[in-house]
């Protein structure tokens, strides 16, 4: 089981102790690694804690390379089992996840599951808020219930993400490992690393399924229940998305954007502009729409800078 941090010993300790209290049938062992990302808190200090009194065998590791696909990568290298489950510092499971894990994969012949990420509200959400399925997926909660077998591209409610999901080990010895111009770095939290692993895995013709029974709770302060939060959030996803599927240039550039970039982004302006004005119900949803256009369009640029970056042979995920 793996675990990457930064700046979190706080809670760090709650997400540990889920984990180490898993119930496993007789004869099945695990280990946990925990990969300090250039933490500056008392993150070192919380995993001795749990290495000197826990009877699950409990390894720190700290890689100093900033960015959550380094601490990723340093943990599956220390890693020894064949199967390794990944959750994440902000997340509490339950003493049957790894064993529900387990099964799953094996029921359905899969190389790599995931399950729901439901919210563990430090406080009541407001109420546009909890009558948001789409807000609430962008706190990185899935709350599908109907099972489903991926496939490439991905279609249907079924999503894998990093606070809950496992691969057998055989996974990242055909498709490498997590690309590392993607993923959270310090403070810019630029996601997709666990969603761009799943694509590379379907492609190579992994099978990779969605199953609700695989329950894992994500913790969510008051400080993501803001509409702030939000807009912010779509703006440097628009990073990820355009690192993911860079749009193309075509035949008009201007400041190193392609033109029909920034008319997308003055059409979502305007259409929030409007909501806002009429006091639509969904003038937060445009909102949001317009932040991540106008993400897309100021990230261009260095999305087509990391582009070029991983076609270079030294770039190539696999090596990463």
């Amino acid at each position: 089981m793996l675990i990457a941090t930064y700046n979190r010993a706080a809670i760090l300790g709650e997400a540990i102790e889920g984990v180490l209290a898993q119930r496993l049938a007789p004869g099945v062992c695990c280990e946990l690694v925990v990969v300090d990302n250039n933490s500056h808190d008392d993150t070192k200090a919380v995993v001795e804690h749990y290495i000197r009194t826990s009877a699950v065998p409990v390894s720190y590791l700290f890689e100093g390379r900033q960015g959550k696909s380094h601490a990723l990568n340093a943990g599956l290298k220390r890693a020894e089992g064949d199967v390794i489950a990944f959750t994440d510092d902000d997340v509490l499971v339950s003493p049957e996840w790894a064993a529900t894990a387990l099964r799953v994969m094996d029921r359905s012949g899969a190389d790599g599951a995931g399950g729901r990420i439901l919210p563990k509200w430090v406080t009541p959400p407001p109420a546009w808020l909890a009558n948001s399925a789409r807000l609430r997926s962008y706190l990185a909660l899935v709350e599908g219930v109907t099972p489903q077998v991926l496939s490439y591209p991905l279609s249907g409610p079924g999503c894998i993400w990093g606070a809950n999901m496992v691969f057998r080990r055989s996974v990242f010895d055909e498709v490498g490992e997590f690309d590392v111009e993607l993923g959270p770095c310090g403070g810019l939290p630029v996601n997709s690393e666990d969603l761009d692993l799943v694509e590379r895995a379907l492609r190579r013709g992994f099978k990779i399924v969605y199953d609700p029974e695989l329950v894992v709770y994500h913790r969510v302060g008051a400080e993501r229940m803001r509409k702030m939060y939000f807009r912010r959030w779509a703006f440097t996803a628009g990073l990820a998305r355009t690192m993911r599927a860079l749009p193309p240039r075509g035949r008009h550039v201007v400041l190193g954007r392609p033109f029909w970039l920034y008319r997308r982004a003055a059409r979502a302006f305007s259409q929030w502009c409007g909501a806002a004005l009429l006091r639509r119900p969904h003038t937060l949803d445009l909102g949001v729409d317009f932040f991540h256009a106008a993400g897309i369009l100021w990230w261009y640029p260095e999305a087509a800078r990391r582009a070029r970056r991983r076609e270079e042979p030294e770039g190539d995920p696999r090596a990463r």
